[in-house]
């Protein structure tokens, strides 16, 4: 279709860095946002993003599309796991410890 011109919703175009997109009353959206959101039943929030699984942009399967928190937010529950591993690490060495003592007390 030559520029300029407007094109139905429905049409489904690849971009130049290989998304798949597809005309809708509010303009071009990506497929794969369609394919997610139609996965989840409703709208991707602004931390999501949305990933192939594959690496393949032209695998459209919805078991290929995987919907990820942004960095920042997956960061902050790496971090977090962390401060909990360490509390178990030293909740554990501290459990040790009072044993230890406990077994010194009865001897």
């Amino acid at each position: 279709m030559p520029r300029g011109e407007t094109v139905p919703i429905g049409t489904r175009r690849k971009t130049q860095n290989g998304y798949w997109t597809t005309k809708t009353g509010n303009g071009w959206e990506f497929d794969h946002r369609i394919i997610a959101e139609q996965t989840l039943g409703r709208p991707l929030q602004p931390t999501e993003r949305v990933l192939f699984l594959n690496g393949n942009k032209d695998d459209l399967d919805p078991d290929n599309i995987s919907v990820e928190t942004s960095r920042k937010r997956r960061n902050r529950v790496i971090v977090l796991e962390q401060k909990v591993d360490k509390m178990l690490n030293d909740l554990q060495e501290v459990k040790n410890e009072l044993e230890l003592l406990r077994e010194n007390e009865s001897t």
